[in-house]
């Protein structure tokens, strides 16, 4: 039997999309005996150790990983990598000065890279970096193969909310959900918190300035990493206003009449879904990817011109064009037209399973109600009352029944139908084994 961990960070933002890969091993291996290991990062990421050796796909080249991965390649591991969040970093010496650590290429058979700009800025520094261009596996949802599976969640925010405008903010680095503080030193991140802090004040405002001119719902959606609280605050006093953090936020584009956003993917996100994306940045031209928001989305340096434009030029919304270059935006994202992901991903593995040596000697156990209260109070008392706001928050719904729920709805799309019904186990507390046993 194989194992395979899939380790994740935001269910809102991952579940979806690691569904997808998870149902593509599962077909393409269906001759094999293998186990899906599906688990938030913390506790996965802890209890590999003591897991079957098998394939490790991580989903994050953070500061600090390599003294896990060690262990994980001593323990007779195969390992794998993402870098969930690789498409909008600013340059090179921010990327090097956050994440990859020194030799970890070392230890790690595979890095699973978004697209030629992460290639690029991986191989200036690490030459000898084993890869395999994959893109974003949640790229793969924007596609319109698989808008069907969006389809009844959307029609339910439409009826909901209407004809609603979609503000996304990503205003983590200001607008904490914890008790500690960010820390973006210069030396990492140049002018990045400096200049947040003036495109924050400005994006303040654009709830305002509709408020006035607009009849359309606005519905704000913060970052996983953000308060919350705070954006309910600032609107307060604007009754068609709502901040919402729930679920993907695909289908929350869908639903949307156009996007507005600031310097991260979901403009990028809008554009593939063919939304009128709009950018508010006031000082656009410090912003080192300027040359890719510019491509996929109109930008305007004031709140009020953005909302005049929308609000009373009528003709500049039916006249709205994309004109993002592709080739561009490939150097981005693998998988943004023919490519896909999962596919890749899953056929790779393919290859390399029977090199996989098999350790029979550890099994897992279910997990007992009595081990979720020990975990619950364990947490409880452990945690920090913001930190837990915070993980909670940033998780997202995950459990058994969001996990069966995204396998049935994928399961209606033709590719996937004939798929084996998986069962699905709980073996820790946000720890999932999905199988095809008997």
């Amino acid at each position: 039997m194989i194992c395979i961990y899939i380790i994740l960070e935001n269910a809102n933002r991952e579940l979806n999309s690691r569904i997808l890969l998870i149902l593509q091993l599962f077909k393409v291996l269906k001759n094999k005996r293998i186990n899906v290991i599906i688990g938030e990062k913390n506790e996965l990421r802890n209890k590999i150790i003591n897991y079957p050796k098998g394939i490790i796909i991580e989903k994050g080249v953070t500061k600090g990983s390599i003294s896990r991965v060690k262990k994980w390649k001593k323990a007779g591991h195969d390992i794998f990598m993402f870098d969930e969040e690789s498409i909008t970093y600013r340059d090179d010496k921010q990327y090097f000065a956050t994440k990859f650590d020194k030799d970890l290429e070392k230890y790690t058979d595979c890095f699973f890279l978004t697209g030629e700009r992460q290639k690029k800025t991986i191989l200036r520094k690490r030459k000898n970096t084993k890869y395999l261009l994959t893109g974003n596996l949640r790229f793969e949802l924007l596609k319109l193969e698989y808008r069907k599976f969006y389809e009844k969640i959307v029609d339910i925010y439409k009826k909901k909310h209407g004809d609603f405008i979609l503000i996304t903010s990503r205003f983590a680095n200001l607008n904490y959900n914890d008790t500690k503080k960010v820390k973006q030193p210069s030396s990492k991140y140049g002018d990045y918190l400096k200049d947040s802090k003036i495109i924050f004040q400005e994006f303040k405002k654009i709830p305002y300035e509709f408020r006035e001119k607009c009849n359309n719902k606005i519905i704000i959606r913060p970052h996983p990493s953000e308060d919350v609280t705070t954006w309910n605050k600032i609107t307060k006093k604007i009754d068609n206003c709502e901040i919402i953090y729930e679920g993907d936020i695909v289908p929350w584009l869908l639903a949307s009449k156009l996007v507005i956003f600031n310097r991260c993917t979901t403009g990028i996100e809008g554009y593939l879904l063919n939304k009128k994306t709009f950018s508010l940045d006031p000082i656009v031209e410090k912003d080192p990817l300027k040359k890719l928001y510019r491509s996929i989305s109109k930008n305007f340096k004031t709140a009020k011109n953005l909302v005049n434009e929308i609000a009373e030029n009528k003709r500049f919304l039916l006249n709205y064009k994309n004109l993002a270059n592709d080739d561009l935006l490939r150097q981005y994202i693998f998988n943004t037209k023919k490519k896909e992901s999962h596919k890749i991903i899953a056929n790779f593995i393919k290859k390399r399973i029977n090199k996989i040596k098999i350790n029979k000697n550890k099994k897992f156990s279910l997990v007992t109600p009595v081990d979720l209260l020990k975990l619950f109070l364990g947490n409880l008392l452990s945690i920090k009352k913001g930190s837990r706001k915070y993980m909670k928050q940033k998780i997202g719904k995950f459990n058994y029944f969001s996990i069966k729920k995204s396998i049935n709805e994928f399961k209606q799309i033709d590719v996937f139908n004939n798929v084996k019904d998986l069962k699905i186990k709980q073996i820790g507390k946000r720890i999932f084994l999905l199988s095809n046993l008997g």
